[in-house]
């Protein structure tokens, strides 16, 4: 019986790469607002390890007493489904 854990490939170039830089100003005004330069790393990392689309309405960053709360949409609950 083998104990291995499967891991995960990380990208290289940090959670923000993955979007160029229109994408990320649609972010920080539409989809993640006011969130800090460390939330949105946060919420980059949240959305590469999960592979939600936050462009396909599947993940929100919604600012809650002054913290980032990420919130996934029912879409994307019905992304594994």
């Amino acid at each position: 019986m083998t104990t291995a854990i499967a891991q995960r490939e990380q990208p290289t170039g940090g959670a923000l790469a993955m979007w160029d830089s229109e994408q990320l100003d649609i972010i920080t005004k539409l989809i993640c607002p006011d969130a800090t330069p460390a939330e949105l790393s946060l919420f980059g990392q949240v959305c590469q390890r999960t592979g939600l689309d936050p462009f396909s309405k599947q993940v929100y960053g919604i600012k809650r007493k002054g913290r980032l709360t990420i919130q996934v949409s029912i879409d994307g609950f019905r992304l594994p489904a």
